[in-house]
Order: C-alpha cells, then structure tokens, then sequence
C-alpha cells in the first residue's frame, strides 16, 4: 500500500526523476541521430618531395607537415561529443607565429609561439596535447622565443619582451626565472657540461649557465671581428659541444669552442647559394652538416664544417616544401629535420637521408635548379631583400 502522506499531488516519488532522466536520453539520442557531431580531423597524405631533384641521388625528403588543432588526437567518447556540442567547445589552440623549437627524449614536439604567447607540447606519438605556462602558475608569455628541454625534463622558454628565461618543472610548473638580459632569444643546452647558453641579441652576448640557474660566464661584444656580435638570435651545439651562433646582421655564422673561444666563421651578405640575407635558425645533424634557415630567401641551406655550401631546399610558397619565413629550426637523434614554417602556420618535417651531403657540394657563386611535383622547373636562386637588411629580428 503506498504511503498517502508521500503521495504528492498523485505522483509516486522518484517516478518524476526516473521519467525526466528517460526523457533527457530520448532527446539526446535525438540529437546525436539527427545532428552530425564533430569528428577528428584526419590529416591529408603526405606529399614525396626530395632534394636534390631526380635523376641525382635524394639527400633530403619531405616527411610530413604539422598543425594545429588537425594533428592533435585526444580520444573523446560520444557522450563527451554530445555534451560539448551542446554546451560548445573551448577554442583550439593552433600555431600562430612559431619560432624556436625543439624534441625531446620522449618524443614530444616543443614550439615556442611568438603570435600565441604560449609552448605548445605534442606528443609525435599519441598525439596528446598540453601547454606553457600551466593554469595554475601566475606567469604570461609575452614573446616566447625558444625552447630546450634537458634530460630531467626540465624546460627552459626564452622570453624576449619580458627579458627572462623561464625554468619549469617536468610536469610543466613554473619553478625559477632568469634575469639580467636586454633581449634573449635563442637557447642551447649542453647536456655532458650541464650548462645552458642563452643569446642575448640586444646585449650582443653569450651567456653560460649550469642547468639550475645559476649564471657560469659570458662571451661576445658588439662588432664585426673574430668573436664579435651584430645582433645574434639563434644558437646550436654539434657532438663534441662546439657553439654555432647566426650572427644576423653581420650574415654570418660563427663557430666557438665549449669554452667560448672562437674558432672560425662562414658566410656574408648576398643572394646566391651560401649567401645570406636574413639568417635565423641554425642545427647541426649527425654527419657534422650545418643548416641554417633564411627568412628572406625562404628556404634552408646546407653547409659543411668548413662553411662550404652542399645544398639547399625549400622555395617561397605554401605548398609542402615550401615556406613563408621559415624561423627556427631542429634535428633530433634520427635526423629529423624541423622546420618552423612561420607564416604558414605549421611545423615542416624533413628526413636527412645519408650516406653523407659532400658529393652535392655546390659552387656559392652558381645557380641551380629544382623541379616540382607536376616537374616543371622552378628556379631556386635565393634573392636579397635589401629592404630587410635593418630589420634585426624581423617578423
């Protein structure tokens, strides 16, 4: 016998929450049969792009390109489609202007984004998405401008507008902040020394770190000697720890022992192969091969310890292998080319494939010829921007 004093109003209790929750799976199975619920997006098929151009042998080929939100692949359930179709979804994160970047031993794809303020970190493998800073640290990226993880999983951004180098934690939580610079930029870490070289492009230095912050020594002065800096922005170390700077507005780059004593330097001013206009990232691959990408001609060349050039790829464009001021750049331990395609928006990925570039040395003073995908020839003559010659850092 039901209890009058619980009968309210003839219903049964728990009938109205039982027949609401009934009602509530009937309307959004409605919905998800009548409205087609956002998918993952299912990156395109990569395009086969190598250099040289056939018939000579390939030295470098195209992988793949990166973007942002398409190439991250976080698995939701169709009730967790459902409920931010109806409720909306935060905005993706996508690449705005990427510059520094770098891989770190767990396969995570680091880039530091000028134009989104934010490190993006992906996941080569799964595909799993997070960011710097984290929510919870009371931090802003002004201008993030490079990146470099260390073995502990340490990651250090260079932030050239509020002129400090961040040091996070592992787990990405805000643990020290590094002082004392004009504008730094580009980031370089010896792991055997334990030391972390910071560029300071406005005060025309170097500067040595150990890994915990605290500051070692600093090499370089404004100039145009042995030595000497005119704006330098980017940084990379070789195997035996030698220091690689792109001294930008002397069109050069120069090579310094671990110790910071300088060693030797190769390039100038101008628009042919070995020539530069606007240098920016530089890398160095297992072979001992230097490669330096250029914003203005658009492309990255190929030199060998010497300097001598061997070979260049890329082309102004937007199609695969071709870029719109290319930015920073990385190689991993396979070889593994990165490229920061800035105003494309995405990261490129390359694959230098040996046995070794020197047969595809090139004379600085020629020209030469590459051909598309349809194989009609394309020049790839690099030429100089003259107007971009006083912008020190640029766009």
């Amino acid at each position: 016998m039901i209890n009058q004093d619980r009968v309210t109003k003839g219903r049964v209790p728990g009938r109205s929450r039982i027949g609401w929750s009934a009602l509530l799976t009937l309307f959004l199975a409605a919905c998800a049969a009548q409205v087609q619920l956002p998918t993952e997006p299912v990156p395109p098929a990569p395009v086969t792009r190598v250099w040289p151009a056939p018939p000579a042998r390939p030295r470098i080929t195209l992988i793949r390109e990166i973007q942002l939100p398409r190439d991250i692949r976080q698995e939701r359930s169709a009730w967790k489609r459902i409920v931010e179709f109806l409720a909306g979804r935060e905005p993706q994160p996508t690449l705005v202007r990427p510059y520094g970047l770098t891989v770190d031993r767990s396969e995570r794809l680091l880039v530091a984004d000028t134009g989104a303020q934010r490190v993006h970190i992906l996941d080569l493998n799964s595909g799993v998405y997070k960011h710097l800073p984290h929510p919870k640290d009371d931090l802003r990226l002004f201008s993030p401008i490079d990146v470099q993880v260390d073995r502990a999983g340490r990651i250090y951004v260079s932030d050239s507008e509020a002129r400090r180098v961040h040091i996070f934690s592992a787990e990405g939580r805000l643990e020290k902040s590094l002082t004392g610079f004009e504008r730094p930029t580009g980031l370089a870490l010896n792991t055997s020394l334990g030391q972390l070289l910071v560029v300071d492009t406005k005060g025309q230095q170097i500067h040595v770190f150990n890994t915990t912050g605290d500051r070692l020594f600093a090499f370089g002065r404004r100039g145009g000697g042995n030595g000497e800096f005119n704006f330098p922005t980017n940084i990379c170390l070789d195997l035996r720890g030698n220091i690689y700077v792109t001294d930008s507005m002397n069109f050069r780059i120069q090579v310094f022992n671990p110790q910071g004593t300088f060693l030797t330097h190769f390039g100038k001013a101008g628009d042919g192969p070995g020539r530069f206009s606007k240098p920016r990232g530089i890398a160095v691959d297992s072979d001992g091969h230097v490669y330096v990408s250029d914003a203005s001609f658009d492309n990255v060349q190929i030199f060998n310890a010497k300097g001598q050039i061997l070979l260049y790829f890329g082309a102004p464009g937007i199609a695969p292998g071709e870029f719109y001021l290319p930015a920073g750049i990385t190689i991993d331990a396979t070889d593994r080319i990165f490229v920061a395609d800035s105003y494309n928006h995405r990261i490129q990925v390359f694959q230098y494939l040996k046995p070794d570039l020197e047969s595809e040395k090139i004379s600085p003073g020629s020209s030469r010829s590459s051909r598309n995908q349809t194989g009609s020839s394309q020049s790839s003559e690099p030429r100089l921007d003259v107007s971009a010659l006083s912008d020190t850092i640029g766009r």
